[in-house]
C-alpha cells in the first residue's frame, strides 16, 4: 500500500514533471557549435581526426590505441559526480536546472580529459616517431590538441 503524504499533496507528480522531458547533455572534446569545431593543424588536418585516430589507434598506420578520450570520459564521470550530487538539492528547490548543473561540471570534465591525455600512461612512441618529433611524449607535440579540448551543454 502506498502511503499518501497529506501535508504536501501532489508532491510526487510535481517532482516527476520537474525531471520529465528531454535531457541536457554535456559534450566534451571538439563538439559542434564551439570554438574548437574545425580546429586544425597548419597542414589543414583536423585536430578531432587526429584525436580519434590516437584514441582508437590505426593498425594500418602502426598507431597503437591511446584512449585518452575514452578513459578521460570515465575519469570525468568520477570527478563530476560529486558536483552533480551537491547541486541536486538546488535543482529540487528550482534554483538550477539540468543544463546549469552540466555547466558546472563541464570545466572539471575537460580538465579530466586533458589530464588523461597528458599523463597516460601510454604505449611508448616508436624510435622513428621519437626521432621525427624530437620528443618521447605520446600525444603531446604542439599542444594544440590538448589546448583545444572544450565542452558544450546541449539542451535535449
Amino acid at each position: 500500500m502506498v502511503r499518501q503524504h497529506h501535508a504536501n499533496p501532489g508532491w510526487l507528480e510535481r517532482l516527476r514533471k520537474k525531471y520529465a522531458g528531454p535531457e541536457a547533455q554535456l559534450a566534451i572534446g571538439w563538439p559542434k557549435g564551439t570554438s574548437a569545431t574545425g580546429v586544425a593543424y597548419p597542414d589543414g588536418t583536423q585536430v578531432a581526426l587526429v584525436a580519434a585516430v590516437n584514441n582508437f589507434g590505426s593498425a594500418s598506420r602502426g598507431i597503437p590505441a591511446r584512449p585518452f578520450l575514452t578513459e578521460g570520459a570515465v575519469l570525468a564521470v568520477k570527478e563530476t559526480t560529486p558536483i552533480a550530487e551537491a547541486l541536486i538539492p538546488a535543482m529540487n528547490a528550482g534554483k538550477i536546472d539540468r543544463a546549469g548543473i552540466l555547466g558546472h561540471m563541464g570545466p572539471v570534465a575537460v580538465d579530466a580529459v586533458k589530464g588523461k591525455l597528458t599523463d597516460g600512461p601510454w604505449e611508448a612512441l616508436s624510435p622513428a616517431t621519437e626521432k621525427a618529433k624530437g620528443s618521447t611524449r605520446p600525444l603531446i607535440d604542439t599542444g594544440l590538441m590538448r589546448n583545444s579540448i572544450t565542452y558544450i551543454v546541449r539542451e535535449g
